[in-house]
């Protein structure tokens, strides 16, 4: 008995008036109710015996397409019922495993259904029976035939009267006769041996080609297998593995350019700015986009490496294969979430080698654009100091009135003011610079008052921690430093120095020295330091107490040819100022730089909290006559120098400056120590045997007398001769030492120290583009301006590569190991002797050996139909793999031009693949 999901054909017989007519092929069992067989019909077996050459070449049971039950096929299943491209063998295990149709196995061979079973009855010369109802019979059985033919596979078929019928006309044909179906009785044709199959048996069969039920044979050559697109072993490069292979490279360039980059920690200076070179936001862009890139090309690198790795042990003899859990190492890469919802894959593959290499690359892939960030691309940050060797711009000597007085700027042209008498400037240019001069005066002693009102009641045990002498020029803030203070028995002495600051002129010329500006850093944030080993200039201020016995000395006659001296001078005065006791003693003003000195003569006895002033003689000093509000009288004598004793230090900021003068002891950058690490021999170190060509001592500045003079003219220093009583006098006499007894008060500012306050400012605009030693070293002849040069120590904040402090440099590794594992894939790559393989871990390919091949279970050589024999991957088609399906191993193997993925490795196989591992 066949199964009873089986359709069975039905006699098809036409009606006749009496009997119906029944073939002996259709005779009906014992078990059915039918009427006796009239004997007087005519034997049919003439035609029955037509069908010998069908019996001798089908098998018991054939298959013939037709409806998949015992009820009527409605006109929706008219279609096939599975993919038209299921490849010969996949699409009849499942149909078969689907309906549960026992089929011939499939090394059996048999003849095409339509060509060998039933085309030689549309040639055949059938023998016509006397019996209409056979005939009828007949008919409509090859219609029946050709109706399910058409409806499974809509091919054109030849029905029996020689018509060809296309698709459409097929579908009219069901819809005008929907009645043929319903018409077919449920007896099997036992006699001829037929048996419906499924009507989507073997779908998939192009129009206009015969139907081909079963799979080729092994040793069949005949199939159309020329026509598919086989899966080659890739041995010559193609465009697939030469892009693979400059990714690889680009990789592995741009990872130890980074790495290199991020050790060397460069400073890029004026090259990353807003004035010149590259803008600091393309800069960080482009960082940005190279780091990206060589992101994404690492991962693609190591996902074709892992790809070419798993292919080749899939394909190789012997090997264990791969398996779902390596497969899914490939996401791992592209795809970091993976890790945390697919945790099975990464439960079984983490901890082999492969898996460690992916969970490296994974990690490694994920923080890279980070660590570029980090550790590459360029930000702002302080550097070390260096050692510089900077320029700068020299155009006179320090305390050369001509020349400063020439830079100022006023409305009033040289035209309308010229010079008179013996002036060598301009009385326009000499009355601006004069302006200028007692305006920054009186703001210097304005700001140094406010410093020691905020330190009121605050003592300062140490003289040179008392409140420094504040000044400005063009934005930037200068801040001298006290070398000596002291106030001994009335003796009040302050020697002050000031920073040089033709070096911040010289720092600002970045086309000279190349230091990078604040304000071109384009953050806000900009800044640099420099230490620079020049001379300063300092400011040499004492006071003497002086009573009225002796003033007389220091007075001048009244007749101004009168050079006469009235009374005794006063020994302490006499000394400390190196005055000559010579009564007529006068130098015509010629400037010595060694006394006896001519001691001053000032016009008149100022009143009480009133000064006057004396600059005549052949010293470099200007004195002031002092009264003070104990009607006390204090000499005070100013001249400056140039010291080597000192160094200049500056910090420039976007908007503004510090500069300050370094004058420690100790201090390894003065210019002396500067000189004597070049082995030049100063004064304060001789080096024996070698001649001191340089005279580098405290260079005393003749002019600066004249200098000094008009600024404390200028803030109405020298009023008392009238008693015009100015504010400042009075300031200033309130804080001198009146009597030999009085000492220095640690909680008071003193006259010396105010007087070198009023003169800083003079100072400074004196340094301006000046000569950076204590000499003048260069004769009449030499066309100025000069390039000088001086060393120094710069740090700067600029645009640099490379991580700052804390826990950042552990960003090292990120691009560490970027750079181990593309060196690494590099290598591999370079050591594949056969070219690239197909990468099976891509989804694409994957799905093509699904398509083309399939999979074969259990290592067998052909496709087997009964699924129950391996239950390893039942129900994963809609649940996915669990547990330990994911370390299943799996090969690939080809036959007969055809890809397939097997869970056992294949006969043969070595001699189909041939690889061996890398």
């Amino acid at each position: 008995m066949l199964p009873d999901s089986y359709v069975y054909i039905s006699n098809m017989a036409a009606s006749v008036p009496d009997v119906p007519y029944v073939n002996p092929a259709f005779e009906p069992t014992n078990e059915d109710n039918h009427a006796p067989r009239n004997t007087s019909w005519t034997d049919p077996l003439p035609f029955a015996a037509r069908f010998d050459p069908l019996h001798s070449h089908l098998p018991n049971e054939p298959l013939l397409p037709g409806p998949p039950n015992t009820n009527p096929i409605p006109q929706s299943m008219a279609s096939p019922l599975v993919s038209p491209r299921l490849n010969k063998r996949s699409n009849r295990s499942s149909a078969s495993s689907t309906l549960s149709a026992p089929i011939s196995p499939v090394s059996d061979r048999r003849p095409s259904r339509f060509t060998s079973d039933f085309s030689h009855l549309k040639r055949a010369s059938f023998q016509k029976s006397p019996d209409p109802a056979f005939k009828s019979h007949r008919k409509n059985f090859s219609e029946d035939i050709n109706m399910h033919k058409m409806s499974a596979f809509r091919e054109e078929v030849e029905d029996n009267e020689g018509n060809v019928s296309s698709d459409a006309r097929n579908q009219e044909s069901r819809e005008t006769t929907p009645g043929q179906f319903q018409s077919v009785p449920l007896s099997a044709p036992t006699g001829l041996g037929l048996s419906y199959v499924p009507m989507d048996e073997g779908s998939g069969n192009k129009p206009g080609t015969s139907y081909r039920n079963l799979p080729d044979d092994d040793d069949d050559t005949s199939d159309d297998g020329a026509s598919l697109k086989k899966q080659k072993i890739k041995y010559q490069p193609n465009w697939l593995s030469i892009t693979i292979i400059i990714l690889c490279i680009f990789s592995t360039a741009g990872s130890i350019l980074f790495f290199v980059v991020a050790v060397a920690r460069p400073r890029y200076g004026t090259r990353i700015s807003t004035a010149t070179g590259l803008r600091p936001q393309d800069a960080q862009l482009i960082s940005a986009i190279l780091a990206k890139t060589i992101e994404l090309s690492f991962v693609s690198v190591f996902v074709s490496f892992l790809g070419q790795v798993l292919s080749r042990r899939a394909l190789m003899t012997g090997s264990k294969g791969i398996n779902i859990a390596e497969l899914s190492m490939r996401g791992w890469v592209t795809q970091p979430g993976t890790l945390i919802t697919h945790t099975a894959s990464v439960r079984f593959a983490g901890l082999t080698f492969l898996g460690a290499l992916s969970l490296t690359a994974t990690i490694l892939a994920s923080f890279y654009t980070t660590a570029a960030d980090t550790l590459v691309s360029p930000k702002l940050a302080w550097g070390s100091f260096e050692d510089r060797n900077l320029s700068g711009i020299v155009y006179s000597s320090y305390a050369n009135n001509i020349a400063r007085s020439n830079k100022c700027e006023t409305i009033i042209s040289p035209q309308e003011d010229p010079a008179v008498d013996d002036y060598l400037v301009s009385l326009s240019s000499a009355t601006c610079d004069n302006i200028l001069s007692g305006g920054r005066a009186y703001r210097d002693l304005s700001d140094w008052n406010a410093l020691w009102t905020e330190a009121r009641n605050q003592t300062f045990p140490d003289p040179l921690k008392r409140p420094h002498a504040p000044s400005a020029l063009e934005l930037t803030n200068y801040a001298g430093t006290w070398i000596q203070v002291t106030g001994e028995n009335g003796v009040n002495r302050a020697i002050m120095a000031m920073p040089h600051p033709n070096v911040v002129v010289a720092t600002k010329n970045t086309s000279l020295n190349g230091i990078l500006q604040p304000e071109d850093s384009g953050s806000g944030y900009g800044s640099f330091i420099v230490k620079a080993s020049t001379a300063n200039p300092i400011v040499d201020v004492s006071c003497v107490p002086i009573g009225n016995g002796t003033l007389g000395w220091y007075l001048a006659q009244s007749n101004s040819s009168d050079l006469t001296r009235n009374g005794t001078s006063d020994p302490l005065t006499q000394r400390i100022f190196d005055f000559s006791n010579n009564s007529t003693f006068q130098n015509n003003g010629s400037f010595t730089y060694t006394g006896p000195y001519e001691a001053p003569r000032f016009p008149v006895r100022p009143p009480r909290y009133n000064t006057v002033l004396s600059s005549l003689g052949n010293g470099a000093s200007v004195f002031m006559l002092t009264h003070t509000p104990a009607d006390q009288y204090v000499i005070c004598g100013m001249r400056s120098f140039m010291t080597p004793n000192c160094s200049t230090e500056f910090q420039a900021f976007e908007n503004s400056g510090n500069a300050t003068a370094n004058c420690d002891l100790n201090n390894p950058l003065e210019f002396n120590e500067d000189l004597f690490r070049r082995n030049i021999s100063t004064v304060k170190h001789p080096i024996p045997g070698v001649d001191r060509d340089l005279d580098v001592r405290d260079s005393l500045a003749a002019d600066f007398r004249t200098i000094a003079d008009t600024v404390l003219r200028s803030i109405a220093l020298n009023n008392g001769v009238n008693g015009g009583n100015a504010s400042i006098a009075r300031f200033l006499s309130q804080l001198a030492l009146e009597t030999r007894q009085t000492q220095l008060n640690p909680a008071r500012p003193s006259l010396a120290e105010a007087l070198a306050v009023a003169l800083g400012n003079a100072m400074i605009t004196s340094s301006v583009e000046t000569a950076y030693t204590t000499y003048w070293p260069y004769a009449p002849t030499v066309p100025l301006p000069v390039t000088e040069h001086f060393n120094a120590q710069v740090a700067t904040i600029e645009y640099t590569s490379g991580a700052g402090s804390g826990w950042k440099p552990l960003f090292y590794v990120v691009l560490a190991g970027v750079l181990v594992m593309n060196v690494f894939c590099l290598i591999y790559f370079a050591c594949v002797r056969d070219g690239f393989v197909t990468d099976w871990t891509e989804v694409q390919n994957l799905f093509c050996v699904a398509m083309d091949g399939g999979a074969l279970r259990g290592g067998a050589s052909m496709p087997r139909q009964d699924a129950s024999v391996d239950e390893r991957w039942k129900g994963t088609g809609g649940t996915g793999p669990a547990g330990g399906q994911y370390k299943v191993g799996f090969w690939f193997t080809e036959k007969h031009g055809r890809w397939y993925v097997t869970d056992g490795e294949m006969d043969g196989k070595s001699s189909t693949t041939g690889y061996s591992a890398v």
